[in-house]
């Protein structure tokens, strides 16, 4: 009955609906397509392994190869993230944002992040790198727009687009303040770096 179950389904599908964590980065290196193959329900890879219980690192390899799975909605109009069971989806979705490593992902998570008005991770994917005034390839809106419903993310975002304002006088040549040389004497390549002082 467990081989009628997956009938029709890629080996990557299989994987990831099992939770086989191991054998998720060996089936999508055969195969990196399948990541973007969609089953019955409208469910990615990435929605099967979060609706499985896999973990942090193979749900972000998941990611990785393809991001656009992050934001889509299955048949019964959830994304991955809304699969994974509530009372570990916090520590599940630090984890990958810890793991995630293409921009296009860290992207996405920040977009997913805020549309869920979750302020620490919408903070850690920034200092990721991720980009508040930046849309994905998936969604058009930025995470400025996405999150502007909630008044902590807009103080948040407020702040933040300040210090990069901010920011970027202070690195201009014939800009000669004490703040301006301390920052440049310690070498920032970018906000993010300094934005874990805030």
């Amino acid at each position: 009955d467990l081989v009628h179950g997956f009938d029709g389904w890629l080996p990557l599908q299989v994987a990831a609906a099992l939770a086989l964590d191991a054998t998720l980065l060996v089936v999508l290196e055969a195969h990196p397509a399948a990541a973007t193959t969609t089953d019955a329900g409208d469910k990615f890879p990435l929605h099967l392994a979060a609706s499985a219980g896999a973990g942090a690192k193979a749900l972000s390899i998941l990611l990785d190869a393809h991001a656009a799975a992050c934001l889509a909605l299955d048949s019964t109009q959830k994304t991955p993230f809304d699969l994974i069971p509530e009372e570990n989806r916090e520590a599940v979705l630090s984890g990958v944002i810890e793991a995630a490593t293409t921009p296009e992902a860290l992207q996405v998570l920040l977009q997913y992040s805020a549309d869920r008005d979750l302020l620490d991770h919408c903070k850690a994917l920034v200092e990721r790198g991720a980009d508040p005034d930046v849309a994905s390839a998936t969604d058009d809106r930025t995470p400025r727009e996405i999150g502007k419903g909630s008044s902590k993310l807009r103080a948040y975002f407020k702040t933040l687009g300040l210090f990069c304002e901010r920011f970027e006088l202070a690195k201009r040549p014939d800009h000669k303040t004490e703040t301006s040389i301390v920052r440049r004497a310690s070498n920032l390549n970018g906000a993010p770096v300094a934005l874990k002082f805030m």
